[in-house]
């Protein structure tokens, strides 16, 4: 009776090992999807690309694994998805240092007076020695920026110390008559806080090979115009536009005595920014922001420091704390849990926050244009467990144009398609568990009743 026992086990134990969910399927159609959206391609070119929305993280797997692209018959169209889910520094970088070259006088002819060139190069101008009249701007060099690359961004580095605010416009020429304003108002400063300096020295700019440029003060008295020391730039070979793409969060919840706030996000959104909006005055606060796996175990993704201070009527906010997104959850029907543990010397700023606000990039999905439009994309059934990718890069295609979504969701097999497959596992393993308690119950009983026997 054992070994008979054993091969119904084993033979029980066998159909609890496969999971029990639809997977890539030939006979699908858009119906056996929750919801789509109209495909609008672009021109004739062979690879097209569109952005996913919100929606579509909102209801879908966590792993977008259900996600098919029909054409006008019917036919699953090859598609791919980007793998882009975080903030990524552009890999063709690089930084150099701009040569500085501070300016006196007040019109734009007097900027220009004194000012040296050898072979297009800026060699030298009136310096302070020199000059008694009052610094109102500064020369940076980029003549000998590296080739091919774009300036998109200032780095400044200053003499003083002290606490100060400085605004003023950023401008570019290539000849040093016509000047093009490509910043009204770049405010740079330093404030000290809470035993904390905060220093705003990066400027960004659009995407520029002007050979020179020009910072002009706005302020009305040119004697407390920054004293720069150096100035770096960053150069960018592949100059990209990323949609600036944000998420309020609706369930921010304070809790004081563990000194944390949590909130929630769409499950699997690509996240790779935060940023903290506080009531008026100064505050000012630091800690980690934590993301919670499967296992409801807190993982730590990143520091964040969150600010909002005033000085001389200027009001300095802090830039969005960026990560890199580590989606740590992927339970396709529960959302992404946050929470920011917030340093002890910082609690007072808890009960000042007005609203979290976080930056995300929607991934891309590249797809093959073949077969009679319109292209209808489906998404949504969490039954379906394996995504349907296509082989080759498509990204990489030299000729890949920009399609876009119709504005409004459709319905297609509707809301009751989202519900989650149910799963035979956790029944047939208590089955089996149930089975072997009777078994030893029973063989306890025989033990008994044989010893019982044997005492006779």
């Amino acid at each position: 009776m054992n070994k008979n026992t054993l091969k119904i086990m084993s033979f029980l134990l066998g159909f609890s090992l496969p999971a029990f969910a639809i997977g890539v399927d030939e006979s699908l159609t858009p119906n056996d999807f929750a919801y789509g959206y109209d495909v609008i391609t672009h021109g004739d070119n062979t690879v097209q690309s569109i952005e996913l929305p919100i929606s579509i993280y909102e209801n879908s797997r966590s792993d977008l694994a259900d996600i098919r692209l029909f054409n006008a018959e019917g036919d699953v169209i090859p598609f791919q998805l980007n793998s882009e889910k975080y903030y990524k520094v552009e890999e063709d970088q690089q930084e150099k240092q701009l040569p500085v070259f501070p300016i006196f006088g007040n019109s734009p002819t007097e900027k220009n007076r004194h000012i040296v060139l050898q072979n297009g190069v800026i060699i030298a101008t009136d310096s302070a020695e020199d000059n008694k009249e009052k610094l109102t701007a500064y020369l940076l060099d980029n003549s000998k920026s590296p080739e091919g690359f774009y300036l998109v961004e200032l780095e400044v580095f200053f003499n003083n110390q002290n606490s100060f605010l400085n605004e003023f416009a950023v401008e570019v020429s290539n000849d040093f008559t016509n000047w093009t304003v490509i910043n009204s108002t770049a405010v740079v400063s330093r404030l000290h806080h809470l035993n904390e300096t905060i220093e705003l020295n990066r400027i960004k700019i659009p995407a520029t090979q002007a050979k020179y440029l020009r910072f002009t003060s706005l302020s009305a008295s040119s004697s407390d115009f920054l004293d720069i020391d150096s100035v770096y730039g960053t150069f960018s070979k592949k100059v990209t536009t990323v949609k600036a793409n944000k998420y309020a969060v609706t369930d921010m919840n304070i809790n004081k005595s563990k000194q944390a706030i949590y909130f929630s996000s769409p499950r699997n959104l690509p996240i790779y920014g935060i940023e903290i909006a506080f009531k008026s005055g100064n505050h000012f606060l630091k800690g980690e922001l934590h993301q919670q796996n499967d296992l409801e175990k807190w993982i730590n993704i990143t520091p964040i420091s969150q600010y909002q201070l005033s000085q001389e009527n200027q009001q300095i906010l802090s830039s969005p704390d960026m990560f890199y997104s580590a989606t740590v959850g992927n339970q396709p029907e529960k959302e992404d849990q946050w929470k920011i543990q917030v340093n002890t010397s910082y609690l007072a700023a808890m009960d000042q926050i007005q609203s979290i606000t976080l930056h995300w990039k929607p991934n891309s999905l590249a797809f093959l244009k073949l077969g009679k439009e319109p292209y209808t994309l489906a998404f949504g059934n969490p039954q379906i467990i394996t995504a349907e990718q296509a082989d080759n890069n498509l990204f990489q295609s030299d000729s890949v144009v920009a399609g876009k979504l119709s504005e409004s969701m459709k319905t297609l097999g509707g809301s009751e398609k989202l519900v989650p497959p149910f799963s035979w596992q956790p029944l047939i393993l208590f089955g089996i568990l149930g089975f072997g308690v009777l078994i030893l119950g029973f063989m306890a009983y025989r033990l008994v009743k044989d010893m019982k026997k044997s005492s006779d």
